[in-house]
């Protein structure tokens, strides 16, 4: 350690305690600097995990034998847990969005044949607006589902954002 790493540590005894440097003697002081300095290092330790640090785990161990193996296996039964619940939610998601996707066909072919009936039974104004309404609500609702399928895959970074892309 050089003289002026120790300086803030002269200043320091200085300002809180300006006669003791009197009180010692002048080749003594740099050691009172160096246990001043070494006083006030902090150590900081951090870990982020689902088990315990290695250091931790040893220590549990010590506390109770076995206890690391179990803290380990309930963090794998966990993660295993976890990831059969997302299989899950996506298997369900998926087989929601089909099955909306069928739902929404059948009520579509449903509604424009029946425009086509009304229109060729001598209620064209009705028939026309019902096979048009349900022509433009399906291309909206494919232009907009595919708009937000581009937002969500660009948010996860999957698809590059084009330049002037909203």
């Amino acid at each position: 350690m050089s003289d002026d790493d120790l300086k803030p540590a002269e200043a320091l005894v200085k300002s809180q305690a300006p006669g003791l440097l009197e009180k010692i003697p002048k080749q003594d002081r740099p050691k009172l600097y160096r246990l001043l300095i070494e006083q006030q290092k902090l150590e900081i330790k951090s870990y982020s995990g689902p088990i315990p640090s290695p250091g931790q785990l040893r220590e549990f161990e010590a506390i109770l034998p076995g206890l690391a193996n179990r803290l380990v296996t309930m963090a794998e039964n966990q993660s295993a847990h976890r990831i059969e619940t997302e299989k899950f939610v996506v298997s369900s998601q998926q087989w929601q969005s089909g099955v909306g996707q069928y739902l929404g066909f059948i009520i579509s072919v449903l509604a424009i044949c029946g425009g086509i009936y009304l229109a060729v039974n001598g209620h064209p104004g009705v028939g026309g607006t019902l096979t048009s309404g349900t022509v433009i609500s399906l291309a909206t609702i494919f232009v907009l589902g595919k708009r937000q399928q581009r937002k969500d895959l660009g948010e996860k970074r999957i698809i590059p954002k084009k330049s002037g892309q909203n």
